[in-house]
């Protein structure tokens, strides 16, 4: 069992729906989303808190058993076993911006664990065992090293890279618009050195198109917000942090980059025949009907809540086929207060749908058609056509 099958069967066995886990550990309900399906994984600070709120230990979370040792004393640290079982598990995962967080806190649990393995080392094993476990920690820091992905820095020139860094921290945030065709995307950066009077910027580029905005300044952050289409020109895009200085330069930083974007935010349909037909006859008139097959491909954030087929013949409804509502169930997982839960990262469906044979007066081949309309969590509607000539 991965470390995001246990996190949602903790949560189901608690109660809770992960709108309300999401909120009782300060994250989004996507973020929820994504550690469940495996997709990124929870920091060690929001391993704490999900251990907390499950009523269960960091090591049980991330192996599945609470090891009993020196290195399960109670005082929150994580054993080495654990460490090196969550890098295992974030290597199957989509590492953005959670790995980079990751890595930077995993290294004072890590020095911890290899201070307190070395002194029992010592006192219980024999040189071979502790030459073995200095291998074995050798290894270990090899991958973190290669997980490890270092900021660009450049200048509005295009200056070479730099090692150093403008911030200490950043975060994101995604959240669908109303109408469902674009995001908001909620960005916010803890610079390392602010001077009075500084001011910063956002930018994303994307396919020859710059968007840049102002950052507001709170608390130390600089934070803004902007509106991404849901285009194929936003598709892949990229977004930095630019500070300007007071003597009139600006510095700026790559923060993290996108591709296939679109793809989390959008439904693909396919509709095709199984045995539907349509006939001519000698009169002039047409027999059509027989069954359809319906292919639904969901995404992360995008998945189905209502659909309907329809027959159409020379751009009249003959026949309709609301879809079983019974089909959508298994994206709607219904937690205490009611909200519905976010759909599996990535799922789909096939569902057959049968017209009756009947007799039709059709201008030609090309006038019979089948559509299918499916209506998304947003609230857009998507469609597919057949058409039998």
């Amino acid at each position: 069992m991965t470390i995001g099958e246990r996190i949602a069967l903790l949560r189901k066995q608690a109660g809770l729906s992960q709108e309300k886990l999401a909120s009782l550990i300060g994250v989004s309900r996507q973020a929820i989303g994504k550690w469940e399906s495996n997709l990124s994984l929870p920091g060690i600070d929001n391993l704490q808190e999900l251990a907390a709120v499950l009523h269960v230990s960091c090591d049980e979370l991330i192996t599945g058993a609470s090891p009993i040792g020196p290195n399960n004393d109670g005082n929150g640290q994580i054993a080495l076993e654990s460490v090196k079982k969550l890098i295992e598990q974030g290597e199957l995962a989509n590492r953005q911006s959670a790995r980079r967080r990751f890595l930077f806190s995993l290294l004072p649990a890590l020095l911890a664990c290899v201070l307190a393995l070395g002194c029992l080392a010592v006192s219980c094993f024999s040189f071979s065992q502790i030459q073995a476990l200095e291998d074995r920690l050798s290894s270990l820091d090899a991958a973190i090293a290669v997980l490890q992905n270092p900021v660009y820095l450049g200048t509005d020139s295009g200056g070479t890279a730099n090692q150093s860094s403008l911030i200490n921290d950043f975060d994101r945030r995604y959240t669908p618009l109303p109408g469902g065709d674009s995001v908001q995307l909620r960005v916010s950066v803890l610079p390392k050195n602010l001077e009075e009077g500084q001011s910063a910027r956002f930018s994303l580029i994307a396919d020859g198109q710059n968007l840049t905005v102002p950052a507001s300044l709170q608390g130390g952050e600089f934070w803004a917000e902007l509106e991404i289409p849901l285009t194929n020109e936003f598709n892949s895009f990229r977004v930095s942090f630019l500070l300007d200085r007071p003597d009139g330069g600006t510095e700026q930083e790559l923060l993290f980059t996108e591709a296939e974007f679109i793809t989390q935010y959008t439904l693909r349909l396919v509709l095709e025949p199984d045995d539907f037909s349509a006939l001519p006859q000698s009169d002039g008139s047409w027999i059509a009907g027989g069954r359809m097959a319906l292919t639904v491909e969901c995404s992360e954030n995008r998945y189905p809540v209502a659909g309907m087929l329809a027959l159409v013949i020379d751009g009249k409804t003959v026949q309709t086929e609301p879809m079983d509502e019974r089909i959508f169930d298994s994206f709607l997982d219904e937690g205490e207060d009611t909200a519905p839960e976010q759909a599996p990262a990535v799922a789909g469906f096939t569902s057959y749908h049968r017209f009756e044979l009947r007799r039709y007066k059709a201008s030609s081949a090309g006038a019979i058609t089948v559509r299918a309309t499916i209506t998304d969590n947003l609230g857009k509607e998507h469609t597919a056509e057949w058409t039998a000539g």
